[in-house]
């Protein structure tokens, strides 16, 4: 794609120099390099004297040459979009998973917090568990879309450092429902069932409301009031603490269906 723009704009430049390039070869009477300035008003000098038949040519040059970097740079849109469109609906490999993670430690690492870091993978997304300087619980949440966008840079050898930062920037903002913070807590939930259920949920489902995850011992719901108790000044400190909660709730149901 960049050869074709490249041999359109090449193109494009070679009919222009010829429309303006003179029939008979000029004497030169100066031999400095003329300024970029004097070179531009010599260029609208010999504007003046193109014929309407030269200036269409030199008009529809120009207008090629621009269709064909903005066709190039919707292209290389669409060939993104498409990349992450099929690595989000991939199922990560354990390799995948490994250069996932080697990633996120790496990135943490440089915002002070320990090496003990843990992720686990669920349908929905990956959660990474992270321990602080302070020696507290932090977790962050990567949906496929970002899991597939950071798999493309993988493959094209790009760093994934901003996509983890942001997560590790994030603020704790619960004060009104937000599809991306309730599809992030979702992803959560899911990795707490299967980490005291051993097991994946048979179902799960958020709305503005709060979150309804079933297993075989029932349904666990948690209600959205829930994430007034929880007062973190960070994102990545309120999953952690919602988690434990999550986990606890968990064990309750399953616990009850056992002492019937």
């Amino acid at each position: 794609m960049l050869l074709d723009t490249l041999i359109a704009v090449g193109a494009a430049v070679a009919t222009i120099v010829g429309t303006f390039s003179e029939s008979k070869t000029e004497s030169k009477t100066e031999s400095r390099k003329p300024s970029i300035w004097e070179w531009i008003k010599k260029l609208w000098e010999r504007t003046k004297k193109l014929s309407n038949l030269q200036r269409a040519i030199v008009i529809i040059a120009v207008f090629l040459a621009g269709c064909a970097i903005v066709k190039s740079y919707f292209d290389d849109k669409d060939k993104e979009f498409m990349r992450v469109a099929v690595a989000a609906n991939l199922k990560p490999t354990g390799s995948v998973k490994k250069k996932l993670y080697d990633d996120a430690r790496r990135v943490v690492q440089k915002f002070g917090y320990k090496d003990d870091v843990d992720y686990n993978y669920v349908s929905d997304g990956m959660v990474f568990f992270l321990k602080n300087n302070l020696n507290e619980d932090e977790e962050i949440v990567f949906d496929n879309s970002e899991l597939g966008e950071m798999y493309g840079n993988q493959l094209s050898e790009k760093p994934n450092d901003e996509i983890i930062e942001k997560e590790l920037r994030k603020k704790a903002d619960f004060s009104q429902y937000d599809e991306d913070t309730y599809n992030r807590i979702n992803i959560l939930l899911l990795t707490s069932v299967e980490k005291v259920a051993r097991r994946d949920p048979l179902h799960n489902y958020y709305d503005d409301n709060g979150w309804t995850v079933t297993i075989e011992e029932g349904p666990v719901e948690i209600s959205k009031d829930i994430l007034k108790s929880v007062n973190k000044p960070s994102f990545s400190s309120a999953l952690a603490e919602l988690d434990k909660i999550f986990r606890k709730r968990v064990d309750e149901v399953m616990k009850a269906q056992k002492a019937h």
